[in-house]
């Protein structure tokens, strides 16, 4: 039995990705927080502040408060969702979870399996996926 196709990604290609990747991650976490607190009081009896708040009160990087960029990101990914919902799984833990490819594989491979679906993901299906979704995402941005 031949042995399934290597699949690669040309290194010149995955480095313009990258460089969209910051990009989009920039936008996706440069906006001033919606909600501001949680459901739950903190111990000193106030409201809790939602996480999200919290990272952007503390966190010392001020930039435009919710600017067109970040809403044309938004707008690409919901699109991107409807329209190819593995690339957009692949693109949203990346930018919004800023993980890595190998971390991203790890995930969507332990939910084929508890899903008790066929696929399984490797480095290169992950970069494949990127590059294809930021392909269309970078269209509609």
């Amino acid at each position: 039995m031949a042995e399934p196709p290597t699949i690669t990604i040309d290194t010149k290609l995955w480095k313009q990705a990258e460089l969209w990747l910051k990009v989009f991650t920039a936008d996706w976490h440069g906006e001033v927080p919606l909600k501001l607190h949680q459901r739950e009081l903190a111990l000193d009896g106030t409201p809790s502040l939602s996480p999200e708040f919290a990272r952007f009160l503390y966190s010392g990087e001020r930039g435009p408060q919710n600017p067109d960029d970040r809403l044309r990101t938004t707008r690409a990914f919901r699109r991107l969702r409807r329209r190819a919902p593995r690339e957009f799984d692949v693109l949203y833990m990346l930018v919004a979870h800023r993980r890595t490819p190998s971390d991203v594989a790890r995930e969507l491979t332990s939910r084929a399996i508890r899903l008790e679906k066929p696929e399984r993901y490797g480095i290169p299906e992950i970069q494949i996926l990127a590059v294809s979704g930021l392909d269309k995402v970078i269209k509609w941005w």
